[in-house]
Parts: structure tokens; C-alpha cells; sequence
């Protein structure tokens, strides 16, 4: 199962809508926001993807109730809250948006994948056949580069995909 995983996407909705894209196009099945999906507006994008979609909440999302009641029409979209963990297809998975949080949750060694994103920097480490991932930002106000990464579960491999800003 390929997962397309994003972060950080701050009301680029064109950035989000060219990244869902080539998600589709690269055969993911689930989509994960890490969080900073920031507007409304993201969930009409997040919509397009063909598979599931879980995404979390970040520390910019200020209209929380709106963005629940509005997922309601999409049958696709999966709003975790704060953390998700759980497990797809037969991959573990955990998600917050705050790195200390998810360094914590890779430590204990009980999920295949870890996400997070708030700093907005890529990131990638891998023991053994567990990953812990920031995909990087989305949006690239901070580093200048927009960034999210495909993980191939049953490899066990991530390329980390960029888009023009």
C-alpha cells in the first residue's frame, strides 16, 4: 500500500491541489495530513484524492467545529483530531502534528510509520522497518522549497516528491 504524506499546506491551496494530483497519479490509497490545513477551502481539495484521507489537527486550525461539520458531504475524509493511530491495511500508524510527540510515540516501537510535520523541515529516519516522517512543508513559506513524500509500505521506501512554488 503507498501512502502520499503532506504537511504544513497553510491555504496553498494550489500547492495542495497540484499535490493531491500527484498522489493520484502515483497509485497512493491514503492520503495523511499531519496538520496546517489551516482553511476551509482544504477540504474541497482534500476531497479529490481517490482513496481515504485522515488528516489532524495542527496548531493553526481555528474554526475546528466548521471544518467537522463541513467533512460531512465526503464520505473519503477522516478528521482524527489532535492524534490519529491507528492501523491501515497492516501498517501501523500514528500522527501528531508536534515532532516531541511523535519522537516519543517512534520511541516506544509499536507503529510502522510515524508522521508529524510543525517545523516545516524534512525529515525522514529509519530503524529497522519503522519510519518516522515530517514531510515537509507544503506550502513553503519557511524553507522555500514545497515538499511531501510518497511511502511505499510494502517496500519500505518514501521519495520525498517537490513542487514548484
Amino acid at each position: 500500500m503507498k501512502f502520499a504524506i503532506l504537511s504544513d499546506s497553510h491555504d496553498r491551496w494550489d500547492l495542495l491541489d497540484t499535490a493531491v494530483t500527484m498522489a493520484n497519479e502515483a497509485n497512493c490509497a491514503v492520503l495523511l495530513h499531519a496538520g496546517d490545513l489551516v482553511g476551509l477551502a482544504g477540504i474541497d481539495v482534500l476531497a479529490k484524492f481517490v482513496g481515504d484521507v485522515y488528516f489532524i489537527w495542527g496548531n493553526n486550525e481555528t474554526e475546528q467545529k466548521t471544518f467537522a461539520d463541513s467533512m460531512g458531504a465526503f464520505d473519503n475524509l477522516h478528521l482524527a483530531g489532535g492524534t490519529l493511530d491507528t492501523t491501515i491495511g497492516v501498517t501501523t500508524v500514528f500522527m501528531n502534528h508536534y515532532p516531541e510527540v511523535a519522537q516519543a510515540a517512534f520511541s516506544l516501537e509499536i507503529h510502522d510509520l510515524v508522521v508529524h510535520g510543525h517545523s516545516h523541515e524534512y525529515q525522514v529516519k529509519k530503524l529497522d522497518k519503522r519510519f518516522l516522517i515530517n514531510p515537509g512543508e507544503l506550502c513553503g513559506r519557511k524553507t522555500g522549497v514545497s515538499t511531501f513524500v510518497t511511502f511505499d509500505a510494502e517496500e519500505k521506501s518514501v521519495e520525498r516528491m517537490e513542487l514548484g512554488l
